[in-house]
Parts: C-alpha cells; structure tokens; sequence
C-alpha cells in the first residue's frame, strides 16, 4: 500500500492513500510524518500470514 501526504495552503498535512482516499488530516506534516512512520514500523514488525494484529495504537491506525 502506498501513501503520500498533501500539504495544504493553511501548514495542515493530510495522510492519504494512493487512490487519493484521505486517511486523517493533522495539524502539520510532521505529525503526519510521525504517525506514518509509526505504522510502517509497526507492519514491518508483523509476520507474513498473520492476520489478527493485536490491540493497540497499531490496530488503530489503518
């Protein structure tokens, strides 16, 4: 899955999906950086073929 993040005229950054799909909007691209960085991390962590992630931020995200 591929994402990008728009920034937009007014400093805030929208995580979206390659299609164009707008995942969630923050106050500034950092934090959308942030956000994104955390999820990548959290799917590299994960074992091909498992699908039940467990509960928490990870599950949260997307």
């Amino acid at each position: 899955m591929n994402f990008y993040i728009q920034v937009w005229p007014n400093k805030t950054a929208t995580l979206m999906l390659e299609n164009g799909t707008a995942v969630w909007t923050y106050p500034n691209v950092e934090s959308a950086e942030a956000d994104y960085n955390e999820w990548h991390q959290c799917q590299r962590k994960q074992e091909p073929g498992i699908d039940d992630m467990p509960d928490g931020i990870c599950a949260a995200m997307l």
